[in-house]
C-alpha cells in the first residue's frame, strides 16, 4: 500500500486523463494534421521571458511554465495564434519597453531569486573553453540531465531580451499567424460568437475586460466554425486550443452549450465519462503536453528520436490509458494496487506517474530526442546567460530586430486591427449619445436620422437593419450595446461594393456623427464598384468631409463645392431627383460656411468683416434649399426638410430675412402633421437665440438704465421662448447637438442676467 499512498488518487486521475487524450490525438495525427492554437497569454509569457518577473519574485507554477519552455525550445511543435489573439498579442508587445541599462542587473537578480545562479555559473564555466558548438552542446546536454524542471524553466526565461526571444520564435517558424478559416470580423455576424461572449462576460464582467472578452469570443467562434465544418463532413484539419486563463478554460468545459460548440462529433463520446467527453473537446491543458513529452510514442510530429523505436509503443500506451480509465470508473482499491504496481519502461507504473507529477521525466528528454533547431540555437545561449546578465545591453543593436518584429506582427493582423479600430471608435461615439431613461419609439431612418436630406436610395430591408442597429446602440442592455457596436464595425469593414449595405452603415454612422467613418465607408464602396455610386452618396461624403472638421482651407472647399454642383448635370431638370440633390448640396454648402464661421450662435458667427466667398456659400446653401422646396412634392418629408433648411440657413447667416420669416412660419404649420421633427423645434429655438444675441450685442452697452432694462426684458422673453422650443425637441434620440444648444442657451441666459431679471 506504500505505493498507493505516495501516488494519490488525484494524480493518477490527472495522468490517466492526459494520457488518454494524448494517445487519442496521436492516433489522429497518423491520419492527418492536428493544428494547435494558443491563447495570447501563453505566447506573450514565452516572449516576455524573465521580463514578466522583473518587478517581483517569480511565483512558480512549474507545470505550465515548463510547457512554455518546451514550446520555446521547439519540443512541442508549432504555436498557431488565431487572428483575435494575434491582435491582442500585437497590442501587448507594442507596450513593451526596449532593453535598458537596468535590464542586465534585473536579469541577474531574477536568476538569483530563482535559485539557479549556481547552475548557470557552473554551466558557463564548463562550456566557455570548449572549442566548438557541438562540443558545447554535448557537454551542456550532459549537465542538463542533472538539473530539474525548475532550473531549466528559470534558465530558459533568462535566455534573451523579449525582442530576441520573439525573433527566435519567428525565425524557426515556431510561431505562426496563419488564418485557419473565417475572418475574425466575419464571425461577429454569427449568433455563435455572442453565445461565447455572453458566457465569458458572465464570469468576467468587469468592463476593463470587455474588449478581451470579445476577442476571446471571436477566437472561440472561429474554432467552433472549424469544428462545425469538420462535423458536417468537410475535409478540414482538426484543431486544438490551449490557454492558461482558468476562467476561459472553465467556462468552455462547464457550459454545456459551449462544450457542444467546441466538440467534435463521435459515437463513442455519447457516454458519461468525462475523459471521453474531453477527447472530443478542442481544449488541451498543461498536463496533456507534459504527458506527450514523457513518452517517445507521443512526441509531436517533426521531433526526431535518437533511437529508431520508442521504448513503449503507442498500442501499449493505449491499453494502459484504457485500464486507467477503467480504474477511475470502478474506483476499487485492489485494482489500484495491481495496476499501479505493474511494470512499464522497466519500472512500476507508480514511478512513471511520480515522474509525471514531479516533472523529473525531463532528465531523460535530452537523451531521447535529437535537438530541435530552436533548441540547438538556444542551448548555447543558456550557457551564456550569466555572462549576458553581467554585461550592459546596447539598445541600438536591437533596433533592426524590433522593426522586423513589428512588421511581422502588424502585417499579419492588419485586417482585424482595422476592425478593432473601427469598433473602438464606434463605441466611443456611441457613448456620446446619452441613453434614454424611458422607452423610445423606433427611430425613422429617413426622418429621425435625416437620411431624407441626402437622396440616398432606400429600401424596407435597409430600414429594418438600420433600426435594429440603432436600437442596440440606444438600448439599456450592455451586451446588446456591445453587439450593435461590433456589428456596425463589421458592416463598415465589409461593405465592399454593396450600396444597400453602405446605406445602412452610413445611416448608423450618421446617427453617431461619425463623419470620418462615413467618408471611409463611401470611398471604399465606390472603389469596389469601379468608381460609380448613387449621387446621394457623393453628396453625403462631401458633407461628412466638411463636418469632420478637416483642415481643408477655403480654396479646397470651393473646389469641392464646384465639383459637386457640376455633378447635377446627370440629373433631369424639374424632377424630384434634382430636388433631392439640391437639398443635399445645400447642406454641404452650409457645412462649408458653418465650419469657417465658428460655433453656431456664438459671437464669432456675427461680428467682423465677412469673407466674400464664405458669404457666398451661405447664399448658395439658401438658394439650393429654396429650389429644392419648389421641386420636391409639397407635403413630402424631403420638402419639409428643405423648408427647415432654408429657415435655419437664413437665421444663422442673417440673409434673406423676409424669405426666412416665411419659411419659419411654414415650418410652424407642420407641427400638426406627421412631418414634424425635433430638429424643427431646434431651428426655431436657434432662430430666437440668434435674434436675441444680435439684439443684446446692440443694446448691452446702452448707458440709459431704463433703455437697457427694456432691452434685457425683450431679450429674456426671446430666450424663454427659445427654451420652450428646445424643451419640446424630443425624442431627440440622444442627439448631442441638442444638448450643446441647451448649454449655449444657458450661457447666454446667464450673460444677459435672465435669472436676476426674473427675481425682480
Amino acid at each position: 500500500m506504500e505505493l498507493v499512498e505516495r501516488t494519490d488518487h488525484g494524480t493518477v486521475e490527472r495522468f490517466a486523463r492526459a494520457l488518454r487524450l494524448a494517445v487519442y490525438d496521436c492516433e489522429l495525427e497518423q491520419q492527418g494534421e492536428l493544428r494547435f492554437f494558443y491563447d495570447a497569454d501563453v505566447v506573450f509569457n514565452i516572449v516576455l521571458g524573465s521580463l514578466q518577473f522583473m518587478d517581483h519574485r517569480p511565483s512558480w507554477r512549474v507545470g505550465p511554465m515548463l510547457v512554455r519552455a518546451l514550446l520555446s525550445m521547439g519540443y512541442l511543435g508549432r504555436m498557431r495564434v488565431l487572428p483575435p489573439h494575434s491582435l491582442e498579442l500585437a497590442g501587448l508587445i507594442r507596450g513593451l519597453p526596449s532593453p535598458a541599462e537596468w535590464y542586465s542587473d534585473r536579469l541577474k537578480s531574477f536568476l538569483e531569486h530563482a535559485g539557479v545562479h549556481a547552475h548557470v555559473e557552473r554551466l558557463h564555466h564548463l562550456v566557455r573553453e570548449l572549442p566548438s558548438d557541438e562540443a558545447k552542446l554535448a557537454r551542456f546536454l550532459q549537465e542538463l540531465q542533472d538539473i530539474g524542471a525548475h532550473a531549466l524553466v528559470a534558465m530558459e526565461l533568462g535566455a534573451g531580451t523579449w525582442q530576441q526571444r520573439f525573433k527566435r520564435l519567428v525565425d524557426h517558424r515556431l510561431l505562426s499567424f496563419d488564418q485557419p478559416g473565417p475572418e475574425a470580423d466575419e464571425v461577429l455576424w454569427s449568433d455563435t460568437v455572442w453565445e461565447f461572449k455572453t458566457a465569458i462576460s458572465r464570469v468576467r464582467p468587469d468592463d476593463r475586460f470587455a474588449l478581451n472578452n470579445l476577442r476571446d469570443a471571436a477566437a472561440l467562434a472561429i474554432l467552433s466554425t472549424l469544428v462545425g465544418r469538420h462535423n458536417a463532413g468537410e475535409q478540414t484539419c482538426m484543431v486544438r486550443f490551449h490557454t492558461e486563463t482558468r476562467l476561459l478554460n472553465a467556462v468552455c468545459r462547464e457550459t454545456p452549450r459551449l462544450r457542444d460548440l467546441l466538440s467534435y462529433s463521435h459515437p463513442s463520446f455519447e457516454g458519461t465519462s468525462r475523459v471521453d467527453r474531453d477527447m472530443s473537446l478542442v481544449i488541451r491543458d498543461s498536463d496533456y503536453f507534459l504527458v506527450r513529452s514523457s513518452f517517445e510514442a507521443l512526441r509531436f510530429p517533426g521531433i526526431v528520436m535518437k533511437d529508431v523505436h520508442p521504448a513503449v509503443q503507442l498500442d501499449q500506451l493505449k491499453a494502459l490509458a484504457s485500464h486507467l480509465s477503467d480504474l477511475h470508473r470502478t474506483n476499487v482499491p485492489e485494482k489500484s494496487v495491481m495496476l499501479i504496481g505493474q511494470p512499464i519502461l522497466g519500472r512500476q507504473l507508480g514511478d512513471v506517474i511520480d515522474e509525471f507529477a514531479s516533472l523529473s521525466f525531463l532528465r531523460s528528454l535530452w537523451a531521447r530526442y535529437e535537438l530541435p533547431p530552436a533548441a540547438r540555437e538556444l542551448i548555447p545561449k543558456l550557457a551564456e546567460v550569466w555572462e549576458f546578465a553581467s554585461q550592459p545591453i546596447v539598445a541600438d543593436r536591437l533596433d533592426e530586430e524590433i522593426r522586423e518584429i513589428q512588421h511581422t506582427v502588424y502585417t499579419q493582423v492588419a485586417r482585424v486591427q482595422r476592425w478593432q479600430d473601427a469598433y473602438l471608435r464606434i463605441c466611443g461615439a456611441a457613448r456620446q449619445r446619452s441613453r434614454p431613461t424611458e422607452m423610445l419609439p423606433a427611430p425613422d431612418p429617413m426622418r429621425d436620422i435625416g437620411l431624407a436630406i441626402w437622396g440616398i436610395p432606400w429600401t424596407a430591408a435597409q430600414e429594418e437593419r438600420l433600426v435594429s442597429l440603432v436600437h442596440g446602440i440606444m438600448g439599456a442592455d450592455h451586451e446588446d450595446w456591445i453587439r450593435a457596436c461590433a456589428n456596425l464595425a463589421t458592416l463598415v469593414e465589409h461593405v465592399d461594393g454593396d450600396e444597400e449595405a453602405c446605406g445602412v452603415a452610413c445611416g448608423a454612422l450618421l446617427f453617431l456623427n461619425e463623419y470620418e467613418c462615413i467618408v471611409h465607408t463611401i470611398m471604399e464602396c465606390t472603389k469596389e464598384r469601379g468608381g460609380t455610386i448613387a449621387i446621394g452618396y457623393d453628396v453625403l461624403r462631401e458633407a461628412a468631409i466638411m463636418l469632420g472638421r478637416r483642415r481643408l482651407g477655403i480654396a479646397h472647399k470651393q473646389q469641392m463645392l464646384t465639383a459637386l454642383f457640376d455633378g447635377r448635370r446627370g440629373l433631369q431638370e424639374n424632377t424630384d431627383d434634382l430636388g433631392r440633390f439640391l437639398l443635399g448640396f445645400g447642406h454641404v454648402a452650409y457645412a462649408a460656411w458653418e465650419t469657417e464661421r465658428g460655433t453656431l450662435g456664438g459671437r464669432s458667427a456675427f461680428g467682423g468683416e465677412q469673407h466674400a466667398l464664405i458669404r457666398e456659400w451661405a447664399k448658395w446653401s439658401f438658394e439650393a434649399g429654396s429650389e429644392a422646396v419648389m421641386l420636391l412634392g409639397q407635403g413630402s418629408l424631403e420638402w419639409a426638410f428643405a423648408i427647415n433648411h432654408c429657415a435655419r440657413v437664413g437665421s444663422m447667416a442673417g440673409i434673406e430675412r423676409e424669405r426666412t420669416e416665411a419659411y419659419l412660419e411654414t415650418l410652424l404649420d407642420l407641427r400638426a402633421t406627421g412631418l414634424w421633427h425635433y430638429r424643427f423645434e431646434d431651428t426655431w429655438a436657434w432662430h430666437l437665440v440668434v435674434s436675441a444675441r444680435r439684439r443684446w450685442d446692440e443694446e448691452k452697452d446702452q448707458r440709459d438704465a431704463e433703455a437697457l432694462d427694456s432691452a434685457r426684458r425683450q431679450v429674456c422673453a426671446e430666450l424663454e421662448k427659445a427654451q420652450r422650443y428646445l424643451d419640446r425637441a424630443r425624442p431627440s434620440f440622444g442627439d448631442p447637438l441638442i444638448e450643446v444648444h441647451k448649454m449655449q442657451l444657458l450661457r447666454l441666459q446667464e450673460e444677459v442676467g435672465l435669472w436676476s431679471h426674473r427675481s425682480h
